[in-house]
C-alpha cells in the first residue's frame, strides 16, 4: 500500500513545528517548505518529538529528506547524516517507499538525486 501526504499531516507539523501554512495554490507544500537551511533543526525536531502521528512522521521525514538533499547540493556533506540514518532505520517500514523514491535506482548516481547514494545505502 502506498503512503502519501495528507492534509491532516500538513496541518499537524504547521501547528506543532510552526512550518508555513499551504496557500489554495499550494500543489507541492512539502518541496516548498524543504529548505537546506532548516535541515538540522528539523531532524531534531523528528528525532526529539513525541507528539508526531505516524502520517506527521513521514510527512516530515520526506521534506528533511528533500531539506538534506538540498543540503547536500550546496554544502557536500551533511553534519548529522548518522543521526538521519538512524531515525530512518529506526522506522524504516514508515520511510522504505520514500527512500526508494530518493534512491533513484533507474539513475546513475551522477544523474540523479544529491543524497541518491545515502538513499541507496540505507535501503
Amino acid at each position: 500500500m502506498s503512503r502519501n501526504i495528507t492534509r491532516n499531516s500538513i496541518i499537524g507539523l504547521v501547528n506543532k513545528l510552526n512550518l508555513p501554512s499551504p496557500s489554495s495554490y499550494t500543489q507541492d507544500w512539502e518541496y516548498e517548505v524543504a529548505d537546506s537551511s532548516l535541515a538540522i533543526e528539523m531532524l531534531k525536531e523528528y528525532d526529539e518529538r513525541k507528539d508526531l502521528s505516524s502520517d506527521e512522521k513521514f510527512t516530515l521525514m520526506y521534506i528533511i529528506l528533500e531539506s538534506v538533499d538540498a543540503y547536500i547540493s550546496e554544502k557536500e556533506k551533511f553534519p548529522l547524516i548518522t543521526e538521519l540514518k538512524k531515525n530512518l532505520l529506526k522506522d524504516y517500514s514508515l520511510h522504505e517507499e520514500t527512500l526508494v523514491d530518493f534512491a533513484s535506482w533507474e539513475l546513475d548516481l551522477a544523474d540523479a538525486f544529491a543524497i541518491s547514494s545515502f538513499a541507496r545505502e540505507v535501503i
